[in-house]
């Protein structure tokens, strides 16, 4: 069972910032920042990013969560983010060891592959 809070359930912003991530890996700093920003205000920021007046806000406590080494609710699946080898900073998904490739990454896209 899940708790519900202002129509939001409690693990949700997590779990749309990792599909976001499998889905567009590797991702910077700033584009996840602009996605929570997206995930928290409806704003689209995605097109119409300020870095003065989109910048602060809680994102950088979100990331050290994503960051942590953990079982996550809504999936049960041991998932954090890792800065990816030979990224330049960039982050990818590693669950419980293994990196999601590219290739699993287009099947989530497509739906054509299940962990």
């Amino acid at each position: 069972m899940t708790k519900e809070t202002n129509s939001r359930y409690y693990g949700m912003i997590t779990q749309k910032m990792f599909e976001y991530v499998k889905l567009n890996q590797p991702c910077s700093y700033t584009d996840l920042n602009k996605y929570y920003q997206y995930l928290s205000t409806g704003r689209n920021v995605l097109e119409d990013w300020d870095p003065v007046a989109d910048r602060g806000g809680s994102f950088s406590h979100h990331l050290v969560n994503l960051r942590n080494k953990s079982r996550r609710n809504y999936s049960g699946k041991v998932e954090y983010l890792v800065k990816g080898p030979g990224q330049k900073g960039k982050y990818i998904i590693n669950l419980d060891g293994n990196f999601i490739s590219e290739f699993q990454g287009a099947c989530l896209q497509t739906g054509g592959y299940n962990y």
